[in-house]
């Protein structure tokens, strides 16, 4: 017996995250042609301030913009675990968080490594390293 769909005010409203799936599809796929070009910064981290403050500020927006695609599909896939569709979309996503650690798995590592004093002088320098206070 097939039930019947929620009603619209009983569902998730997907559409606050993204207008439609199309803008869900062009966001997933603009980050996976993104994600392998992260780990450009892998050995250069301690190079300037300045390449710090942009590999920060590029991974961490990989990561918001993840975080977009992954609560849109996690909550599409739960409003009828029944379509495949949706639950193929979850499992993509899935996948891109695989390969997004992956890409950026040198990050903390690397950071972990500098001399504090060097950090505090970079962060005195750039003022864009200000918001990654918590790496």
């Amino acid at each position: 017996m097939e039930s019947a769909a929620p009603p619209l005010n009983e569902t998730w409203q997907l559409g606050d995250i993204f207008g439609t799936e199309s803008d869900l599809l062009r966001e997933k796929h603009e980050l996976e042609a993104e994600v392998p070009l992260l780990d450009q910064w892998q050995g250069h981290l301690a190079d300037s301030p300045g390449v710090l403050a942009e590999a920060l500020d590029r991974i961490t927006d990989a990561y918001r913009r993840f975080a977009a695609l992954r609560c849109y599909a996690s909550l599409r896939s739960d409003e009828d675990t029944r379509v495949a569709r949706h639950q193929a979309l979850r499992q993509e996503i899935d996948l891109l968080a695989t390969q997004l650690s992956t890409q950026v798995a040198y990050l903390r590592p690397e950071i972990l490594k500098l001399d504090p004093a060097r950090i505090e002088e970079f962060v005195a320098s750039e003022p864009r390293l200000e918001v990654h206070g918590f790496f």
